[in-house]
């Protein structure tokens, strides 16, 4: 436990395997899974006010020594070693200082350099782990006690809220010991889900769990990756969406048998070369992030169906986008991009979504997307109607609203599959003849235009809704 002149740090305990859990002070946490106590070998303190350190005179002498028990306002968490001596535990807590109870120190902003963030995590984790023997701060003297390798913190300050995180730890705990049961008894896939558990740090001992082919890890407080990833050979999807990521460590481009990434409402601002290594990737979730750019090893994941990468802060995208050809849904929703590259190699693309960027025309070349069924083009600054977009016959639905478009071009009679399109809140002045030619078209919205009259081709577009 570490000292500073003004906050106490938060106390973490590494389990035999490494397994690292932040808990407050209090905390009685064993140092192996195997060693960890029963519940009925720990009994519930009385309902008191906390604030008010009475001591308790009358303890009841029935009771195991140590096991909530009392003594000069000290409660003592876990069992104590026989060998020590009344005297010995009266020296201990001579220099207990019974201020009010410590805050919690201020979580440290996110670095954004993943060697700092290692670093960084190193330190704290040789600085926070207690030692046998003393942990001492400015208000507040620790005692530990070890019995057959378990290790005890004598606390003389007591929160309710400690009670209530000791069984969550308690539950991370038996966790452990089910990966260890699974990882030696199992021989096929195995699906593990540690979502919804407060994890800071990904626990290195699952990272050696080589039957894991399904890691759920979603809605936790993760900063980083142990380059330990890269060890689970069998892994096939990785839920990471709803943590605290800034970067992925590059060993994840070892995970080559991984099909689904999932790294939604993350804080990611890069990613790392080795990303184009995973051949055998076909959906990469990304929106809702802080990309800036994207490496152009993206380019070689050529096994990808689906890429979503809305609402980040992309301003370009890199030419070897091109060579994707198994894109089947690009989603480029809320980004910043100005121009987008060459399209000519997405052959197999049947969605692609760019609403609300600055795109203001759109490349040459998308006409090769001759699969492409849905379109979406809304809130850019397009004044000009593209019209590479009238050699799509495939499209079902055009998303334009929110342009600055005046007119549309007499070829949008060619798109003869149209189903749906959207021109709200543009600048259109008038319709071609032509559109009566959408015969398959049903849903057409209009509002916020400049219209004063309909061609008479309407009456010929028999579907329209």
């Amino acid at each position: 436990s570490s000292s500073s002149s003004s906050s106490h740090s938060t106390p973490s305990l590494t389990f035999a395997e490494n397994l690292v859990i932040t808990v407050p002070l209090g905390l009685s946490v064993p140092s192996s899974p195997d060693a960890m106590p029963r519940r009925s070998a720990l009994k519930k303190s009385p309902k008191r006010d906390y604030d008010e350190m009475t001591p308790l005179s009358a303890a009841s002498s029935s009771s195991p020594r140590g096991v909530g028990r009392r003594e000069k306002g000290v409660r003592i968490v876990g069992i104590e070693d026989p060998s020590d001596t009344e005297e010995k535990r009266k020296n201990a807590f001579a220099s207990v200082n019974l201020s009010p109870r410590p805050a919690f120190a201020p979580e440290p902003a996110p670095t954004t350099n993943s060697a700092d963030l290692l670093k960084a995590a190193k330190a704290a984790q040789q600085k926070s782990v207690i030692h046998a023997g003393e942990a001492r701060t400015k208000t507040l003297h620790l005692h530990t006690v070890q019995k057959g390798g378990v290790q005890f913190v004598q606390n003389p300050l007591y929160n309710p809220q400690y009670v209530a995180l000791r069984q969550q730890v308690e539950q991370v705990a038996a966790l452990q010991r089910q990966i260890v049961k699974k990882g030696k008894t199992l021989s096929g896939p195995v699906v593990l889900d540690l979502s919804r558990q407060e994890l800071t740090v990904l626990p290195s001992i699952v990272c050696h769990q080589s039957h894991i082919t399904v890691l759920n890890l979603y809605s936790n407080q993760i900063r980083f990756l142990p380059p330990e990833i890269g060890n689970l050979k069998s892994l096939q999807q990785l839920g990471l969406n709803e943590n605290c990521l800034a970067q992925l460590n590059p060993s994840i481009g070892k995970l080559k048998s991984l099909e689904v990434l999932d790294l939604r409402y993350n804080r990611l601002i890069d990613l790392p070369a080795e990303l184009g290594d995973l051949s055998g990737l076909k959906r990469l979730f990304l929106r809702y992030n802080r990309l800036i750019t994207l490496p152009e090893s993206v380019g070689n994941l050529s096994s990808l169906e689906l890429m979503s990468l809305r609402n980040n802060n992309l301003v370009e995208l890199p030419e070897t986008l091109n060579k994707m050809g198994e894109l089947k849904i690009l989603d480029l929703h809320q980004n910043q991009i100005v121009k987008l590259p060459s399209l000519k190699g997405l052959s197999s693309l049947l969605d692609l979504n760019c609403q609300c960027n600055q795109l203001s025309r759109m490349p040459a070349d998308m006409i090769h997307l001759t699969s492409l069924k849905m379109l979406h083009l809304g809130h850019n600054k397009l004044k000009i109607f593209p019209e590479e977009i009238c050699e799509l016959g495939a499209l079902e639905e055009l998303d334009l609203e929110g342009n600055l478009l005046v007119s549309l071009p007499d070829k949008i009679a060619q798109l003869t599959s149209l189903k749906q399109l959207y021109l709200s809140s543009n600048r259109v002045s008038e319709l071609p003849q032509s559109i009566g030619s959408l015969r398959k078209l049903r849903q057409l919205f209009l509002p916020a235009n400049r219209l004063q009259k309909l061609p008479m081709s309407f009456s010929m577009m028999s579907n329209l809704k």
